[in-house]
């Protein structure tokens, strides 16, 4: 959602004024925006700290609109409208409407539906809005976009060493967090057993950690993969390589032959759109993904020419 608050902040500043309340390091990212850095953790303390200073600097201003860029900080949003007669507008992803809390679900909801308008990254979002009981006319759907420009990728020793790793093979990728919908452990119990009996050489490259801080917990997601992967014999075959700088995943996107986005299904889980499967896209390489979640639906409208190296 950080990634989400800076591009909307530099967006809109561009023809608007905007004060932007972000965690902290948001300033990095951001030139020629007035951003007001709150600490992410612990989250009452987010709540509070963005709260009072979102009054502070709207007691000095006249803020036509209050933006929020996910469900979780739609209680801010909400009464920022009441108290200084602005419209409000939240950016809803899924997992933040399906959230499996008693507290979250009789407070933070109600208050969802009670915003002036709502974006939805996907028809899928859309539909558990719908179910959720948020008005259709008040929902939009915009899909994410992504820019990332892969003329240029810097040199680094990961990259080198990822190079030197992939170098001749048929490479699949992951990139993501290590949480339970993205469907690894359950790719690696089912397909790569097959995958690996044809291509013997071929590398699954997983990109990404388990989140330090979630929605939903994943706790022993990345654990229970890589006891699979033990399981099936497939040490040779699967490298977690962590989180990655940004230099670096432009360079592991165009290692990979194939991404792969496995998603199943999860009680109280969702995955709204897919950023990921995008980015695969963008550059230039073919998603395979299975028919869950906002995104992947339209990925399989399309069919793909594999690589050389998977026929």
């Amino acid at each position: 959602m950080e990634g989400l608050s800076q591009s909307i902040g530099r967006a809109l500043s561009k023809r608007h004024e905007v004060t932007l309340i972000a965690p902290v390091g948001a300033k990095n990212f951001l030139e020629n925006v007035e951003v007001i850095e709150v600490p992410l953790r612990p989250l009452p303390l987010f709540f509070l700290v963005a709260f009072v200073q979102s009054v502070r600097a709207a007691c000095g201003n006249k803020y036509h609109y209050a933006v929020g860029c996910s469900g979780l900080v739609a209680p801010i949003v909400y009464f920022l409208g009441k108290l200084f007669g602005s419209k409000t507008l939240l950016f809803v992803h899924g997992l933040d409407v399906l959230v499996d809390s008693k507290p979250y679900q009789w407070f933070f909801l109600p208050l969802i539906r009670r915003v002036d308008e709502i974006i939805a990254n996907s028809s899928s979002t859309r539909e558990v809005l719908e179910r959720y009981g948020v008005s259709k006319p008040a929902v939009h759907i915009v899909n994410p976009a992504v820019s990332i420009d892969f003329t240029v990728v810097p040199s680094t020793p990961k990259s080198k060493q990822l190079a030197t790793l992939a170098a001749g093979r048929p490479v699949l990728l992951s990139v993501g967090r290590l949480i339970e919908r993205k469907g690894l452990e359950e790719f690696v119990v089912k397909a790569m057993p097959p995958i690996q009996e044809k291509f013997p050489d071929v590398l699954l490259l997983i990109v990404g950690e388990e989140p330090a801080a979630a929605m939903r917990s994943s706790s022993g997601v990345k654990a229970r993969i890589e006891k699979a992967v033990f399981e099936k014999g497939l040490q040779n075959n699967v490298v977690f390589t962590g989180a990655v700088s940004a230099a670096d995943l432009k360079a592991v996107y165009l290692l990979a032959d194939v991404f792969v986005f496995p998603l199943v299904p999860v009680p109280g889980d969702m995955e709204g759109f897919g950023m990921v499967a995008v980015e695969a896209a963008l550059a230039g390489k073919p998603v395979a993904a299975f028919k869950e979640g906002g995104g992947c639906r339209r990925c399989l409208r399309w069919r793909v020419r594999l690589p050389d190296r998977f026929r």
